[in-house]
């Protein structure tokens, strides 16, 4: 992942990040159940599609560059050198889940182990946006503009489709799933901000609260999907955490701090992250994006209030599973 993180080769990115997919294959593969298999199934399927993306869109770049280096290139001509970011885009774009490729994400993470789930919707996810801001700044600035509406579009499409999805959602861990796909469409708010804006100050600040934000992410989102260990049955449903405030207040408490800052309420870590992005926004004369992002920031309040109010059901015979390797994760990442 640090070899991917910091390469400036396409290349090298490239073998890095596949030697990384083909890890979490065998992870998501790795365990009892037929839904395990299937689920590693979708996603190697789903990763070799994005693979041909990405190699496609690399030989573009070095018929454009003559290189594989994003460093010191001075001549591009500019049609490949398009086509070469919208390939990579959707390339990692799958990795990252953005709609719509983001099928194979919500059917990964449901058939999956939590811990494999958690480490999918946030390792990889936030490996797949640095290397697309990385990308994208170091060797396709000058060509900003050309793909402003591609980021604008995506991440409007995949904020509001996520959190509509996660309303009608009963799943569990589909529940978490669709909000990791709506959080994707956040990352991808930073794109869209260094593409389209002049000000300095606000690309700075976009690219800021972008680190900001994935730090935060990681914590949020891994804590929300060990918690649903917590549920001693498969296939959970989000009414089988009723009477969990009663028998683990801690517990209660810790996953509650997990959902209001994935909501983006003060005064947590997920609020500054969202505030900052959102300024960046409205600095970079993007004011109006700023409002259908906190429309639907409102969107996902419903759905993680309403696991906060099942959590408080008294008349519920739901039995958890507190032991130490679901409890102290839960614990860490809300503290965190």
């Amino acid at each position: 992942m640090i070899i991917a993180a910091f390469s400036m080769n396409l290349i090298v990115i490239f073998v890095a990040f596949e030697g990384i997919s083909i890890g979490t294959y065998i992870m998501t593969a790795y365990g009892k159940s037929r839904r395990n298999l299937e689920a590693a199934t979708k996603y190697f399927f789903t990763g070799a599609i994005a693979t041909s993306f990405i190699l496609f869109g690399s030989a573009f770049y070095f018929i454009s560059a003559g290189t594989f280096s994003l460093l010191n290139v001075t001549t591009l001509q500019s049609h490949s050198v398009l086509i070469a970011l919208i390939f990579l885009f959707v390339g990692f774009g799958f990795k990252l889940a953005l709609v719509p490729m983001h099928q194979w994400a919500i059917d990964t993470y449901d058939g999956s182990s939590n811990s494999v789930s958690a480490f999918l919707s946030t390792g990889t996810k936030v490996l797949a946006f640095l290397i697309i801001l990385k990308v994208f700044l170091v060797g396709f600035a000058a060509d900003s503009i050309d793909v402003y509406y591609l980021f604008l579009i995506i991440s409007i499409i995949t904020m509001t489709y996520g959190n509509i999805a996660a309303i009608s959602e009963t799943n569990l861990k589909r529940v978490f799933a669709y909000s990791s796909v709506a959080q994707a469409g956040y990352l991808i708010l930073v794109l869209t901000v260094v593409s389209f804006s002049s000000n300095k100050n606000a690309i700075d600040l976009a690219i800021l609260a972008g680190m900001f934000y994935s730090l935060v992410y990681i914590f949020m989102k891994g804590g929300a999907f060990f918690s649903v260990g917590l549920v001693k049955k498969s296939n959970a449903s989000i009414d089988d955490l009723g009477g969990l405030a009663w028998k683990s207040p801690a517990m209660a408490l810790s996953i509650i701090v997990i959902l209001i800052s994935l909501a983006g309420i003060p005064p947590t870590a997920g609020f500054f992250a969202k505030y900052y992005l959102f300024l960046a926004l409205i600095s970079g004369q993007l004011w109006w994006l700023a409002v259908i992002a906190i429309i639907n920031s409102a969107i996902s309040v419903f759905y993680y209030l309403r696991l906060i109010v099942i959590m408080f059901r008294r008349n519920s015979n739901s039995d958890f599973d507190l032991s130490p390797s679901v409890y102290y994760p839960v614990i860490i990442a809300a503290f965190m």
